[in-house]
């Protein structure tokens, strides 16, 4: 198949959870938005929108849904809507419910090693690894798609493995130059150049 046109996926982190605000590790745990992830997503600066949408995304879990139902008050031409577990957060096993120091108090040695290398396996959870090949995978079916503006509520560990794939970060390096707020924007553009995909991956005011 051959590619001409440039394709854009708006990706959003979902609203703050209870989990979020008491700082518990969340990972593939089903939390609800608090009434802060509410008001973040009606808040939510509608500038940010592409003209249209041609489809939108969410991942199962409950957060991403209720993100996005509110979000999509403010579009006007509603898109088709979709879950996708390919854009799903991350799981954290044994870690999740849990804050850093019951971690520490519990798994010290995982935690030692954890905090030195986030790729340190985790019983339970999900690699690194295995959360940008869900990635890529997700952008290959908009790839092969006919949309071309993509709307995509999703989690901050998933915008991490995505920010070192193209970055080509460590996958056991913490990055200390981004962080991925609650609500916040991330525009991924899928183009071509010689007939070979390139992405580019745009948030805030920098480009990588």
């Amino acid at each position: 198949m051959k590619h001409t046109n440039a394709k854009i996926i708006h990706f959003i982190r979902h609203g703050k959870t209870l989990y979020n605000q008491n700082k518990q590790i969340q990972g593939s745990t089903d939390i609800p938005l608090s009434d802060i992830g509410i008001a973040q997503a009606q808040e939510f600066n509608s500038v940010d929108f592409l003209p249209t949408y041609d489809i939108a995304y969410h991942s199962s879990l409950v957060r991403a849904k209720k993100t996005l139902d509110i979000i999509l008050e403010k579009v006007e031409n509603k898109p088709k809507v979709l879950m996708s577990d390919l854009i799903k957060e991350r799981a954290y096993g044994v870690f999740e419910g849990l804050k850093d120091h019951e971690i520490e108090e519990k798994y010290p040695d995982t935690f030692r090693k954890w905090k030195l290398d986030e790729n340190t396996p985790i019983p339970g959870a999900d690699t690194i690894d295995s959360v940008i090949d869900k990635m890529l995978e997700f952008i290959t079916l908009i790839e092969k798609s006919e949309y071309t503006n993509v709307l995509a509520v999703t989690h901050s560990g998933v915008l991490f493995a995505l920010y070192k794939y193209i970055t080509q970060t460590k996958l056991g390096e913490r990055p200390k130059d981004i962080y991925f707020a609650n609500c916040c924007s991330v525009y991924l553009t899928i183009k071509y150049e010689n007939g070979i995909r390139k992405l580019e991956f745009n948030f805030g005011d920098k480009i990588y």
